[in-house]
């Protein structure tokens, strides 16, 4: 479990829509890849449509 990480994000209401999340997320896993993190897996609820949406955009895949 080395080269496991976690990471909580969110961006405050007013501040949506903007790249914020995508450039936030862009940038951990970048900085996490570097520093040898092998795999990323992340947990969201479905009905936070919004984080299911930038996750699958950035490559993510639902597991169910």
């Amino acid at each position: 479990m080395t080269h496991v990480g976690r990471l909580g994000m969110g961006v405050k209401a007013g501040f949506r829509d903007q790249g914020i999340g995508k450039a936030l997320l862009k940038a951990a896993l970048e900085r996490g890849f570097r520093q040898g993190l092998e795999r990323v897996e992340l947990e969201v609820f479905r009905s936070n449509g919004s984080a299911v949406h930038l996750y699958e955009a950035t490559g993510f895949s639902a597991k169910e």
